[in-house]
């Protein structure tokens, strides 16, 4: 077996402080020399003494890779800071934390999973992900407080953590030790208890679980994107991805909905978190039948579509339901400073079947919950994204719940290339500079000439506002919309020769996007250049508009511009429309309150799929219908106000066009 890994550069101070604040939980002795005192500690010493054996297993040795000042300093800390989990999150360096997901849970988040999972001490408990040691410290407290006679070996047996970070295993057994010896007023006695081993274990709970089952599991498992995950762990686990059903294309219980849902991971929509296959792979292996698994996890895993139709299958691969007791929606209330996601808190019993509604709190910016339901908003498909909402606003929301006969589209896709696409005109004959840092990855900044009918006006996100929308740039669009891939290199050598050029300057950086939209295109045989969602539709002459990620929709109308028709970016949604009327009418029902709140209810408010297309799949838009005169009184007020229109008077035109329908009635038909 290789030695462990020494911590990665800005941990080495957190490793000595967990190692010598443990060391000086158990015993007062402190050597004058700060080296000779280190190595004392790790020879595991004054743990054994203590009657702890096995504290420092598989972690690395720092004696020889530290100076004394290092460890004086250490030492010196310890003085005025006593929570570890703190001490861990203030000084670990924050790209490191949030490379392997891990967020320290503050301790009124903790209690709230506790509670909602009926933990009061008497059972046993294993945090599978337990990083600083949040969760099994108020654990233990807990278990005092019910048994104040418990012994030391009672409770390491029953409460338990494990973690997959070396140094968050330390961390985590220092803070237990300190959390046991805190309740124990005579110390740790072997005498009376046999020697104790601190029941952090260094391993993987997805791969590696414990070979037992406990009543409760709870934690934070991490939140990293599938994409995040290194190529070695993507491959070693996507056996259990696939056997728990967790990929778009494998969800159980979707027969007919997999290629849609292919199509929304393409886009970007289907990104899967390991907190999914955490809370498939635990719940299996270390929670037993009755138990409960009560998780901080992404909000997105109820909201999203595509990734998470898998998860909210509830179903483990063995044919095991977990029933979904209660969900509390922390909205704006973040607990985790730089979290994309907003955290909910996900309470699981093992063994019985999921049943809708669902109990649902969400918390506002006051932090006072407030009761709702939750249900998916496909009756027909249980996998799908949530509604949820005040029982009474979910109800009437299933007025609008629907499919539109609208569809809605993704902007123009580079694959992280827009520095190559996106252009500034420096004259009325093509010449252009391209924008460097406008995408993904930096390219070199380059001047030159394309042929101007490959220009087309670029609609950025930060172009749309409330019934207003101007394009901001230029986007080179090397693309035939009818087959949906790039121009022909023939037809491009032969009439657009400069264009072709300045893509070739481009080939490197072009051929090194790994996005799953474009490379989709090439390795079928399309250019090199080839652009992802660029149809007919990208270029109608009117669209209705809106930024993808939001915390509301705010729609606009876009028409041609210098002639041309105006191309969204793939953070815009759109609707390609025949006239401007229809467009100045859809744009009036999108702005609607009742059409924001749908779209709040179903979809991850604030997030990166928030407007993405799939809204109009499950909001009966009205299709407009220019003969009657309700609607064409609402595209007026649209066209002619726009922005300084009011929201009490575009609801009112809305109603007065149909949207809502009366109750019993159809939006389609309106």
């Amino acid at each position: 077996m290789n030695a462990p890994a020494l911590p990665e550069e800005g941990l080495t101070d957190l490793s000595l402080v967990a190692k010598l604040g443990a060391a000086g939980a158990v015993s007062t002795r402190r050597l004058r020399d700060p080296i000779e005192h280190l190595a004392w500690v790790e020879s595991g010493a004054p743990f054994e003494e203590a009657g702890i054996v096995g504290f420092l297993e598989a972690i690395p040795s720092q004696v020889e890779h530290v100076s004394g000042d290092e460890v004086a300093a250490a030492l010196e800390s310890l003085q005025d800071e006593k929570d570890l989990g703190e001490i861990y999150m203030r000084r670990a360096p924050r790209r490191s934390r949030h490379r392997r997901g891990e967020y320290y849970t503050p301790a009124w988040l903790v209690d709230l999973v506790l509670d909602r999972g009926g933990y009061d001490g008497g059972s046993s408990l294993v945090d599978p992900m337990c990083g600083a040691g949040a969760f099994l410290t108020a654990a233990l407290v807990r278990a005092r407080r019910r048994n104040p006679r418990a012994t030391a070996s009672d409770l390491v047996r029953q409460i338990q953590g494990m973690d997959l970070n070396p140094l968050a295993v330390l961390m985590a057994r220092a803070s237990y030790l300190m959390a046991l010896l805190d309740g124990c007023a005579a110390g740790l006695d072997r005498k009376t208890h046999g020697p104790i081993r601190i029941p952090v274990h260094s391993a993987d709970a997805i791969l590696s679980p414990l070979p037992r089952q406990f009543d409760m599991v709870a934690g934070n498992p991490p939140w990293v994107g599938w994409e995040s995950l290194s190529a070695e762990y993507r491959e070693t686990t996507r056996p259990l991805w696939l056997r728990h059903g967790l990929f778009p294309e494998g969800a159980r219980g979707s027969a007919g909905r997999s290629s849609g849902r292919r199509m929304q991971a393409i886009l970007g929509r289907g990104r899967k978190d390991l907190a999914m296959l955490a809370t498939y792979a635990v719940a299996e292996s270390m929670l037993k039948p009755g138990g409960r698994l009560g998780f901080v996890i992404s909000q997105a895993v109820f909201k999203s579509v595509g990734s998470g139709a898998g998860f909210r299958c509830f179903v483990l691969a063995d044919g095991t339901p977990l029933k979904v007791l209660s969900v509390d929606d922390l909205g704006s209330r973040t607990p985790f400073p730089g979290a994309a996601s907003r955290a909910a808190v996900m309470t699981l019993m093992k063994g019985e079947r999921t049943q809708y509604p669902i109990p649902y709190s969400i918390r506002s910016g006051d932090g006072v919950p407030r009761q709702g339901i939750a249900q998916p908003v496909d009756p027909l498909d249980p996998t799908s994204a949530w509604l949820t909402g005040p029982s009474d606003l979910v109800g009437s929301l299933r007025r609008v719940i629907g499919s539109s006969s609208y569809r809605a589209r993704a902007g123009a896709y580079t694959g992280g290339a827009n520095g190559v696409y996106w252009l500034r005109r420096l004259g009325d004959d093509g010449s252009v500079a391209n924008i460097p840092g406008a995408g993904k990855r930096h390219v070199p900044q380059r001047r030159g000439r394309v042929e101007p009918d490959l220009l087309y006006p670029l609609l950025r996100a930060a172009d749309i506002k409330r019934f207003h929308a101007a394009p901001s740039g230029w986007i080179l669009i090397p693309q035939d919309p009818i087959r949906r891939r790039g121009i022909d290199e023939r037809i491009m050598s032969e009439r657009y020769p400069l264009a072709l050029a300045w893509l070739e300057r481009f080939r490197a950086e072009l051929a090194a996007r790994r996005d799953r939209g474009t490379r989709s295109l090439v390795e079928a045989g399309a250019p090199f250049y080839s652009i992802f969602s660029v149809s007919v539709e990208t270029m109608a002459t009117w669209k209705v508009v809106w930024p993808r990620i939001a915390s509301r929709v705010n729609a606009a109308v876009v028409g041609l511009h210098e002639g041309k028709p105006v191309v969204p970016q793939e953070t815009c949604t759109f609707i390609a429309c025949e006239t401007q009327e229809e467009a100045c009418f859809l744009a009036g029902v999108l702005n609607s309150s009742l059409f924001g709140e749908a779209a709040a209810s179903f979809t991850q408010v604030g997030g990166k799929s928030f407007g993405a297309p799939h809204l109009l799949r499950h909001v009966a838009v009205p299709r407009y219908d220019p003969a009657r005169a309700s609607h064409s009184r609402l595209a007026a007020l649209v066209r002619d106000l726009g922005p300084a229109l009011s929201i009490r008077d575009l609801d009112a035109a809305a109603a007065a066009a149909g949207w809502p329908p009366e109750p019993g009635g159809s939006a389609k038909s309106a």
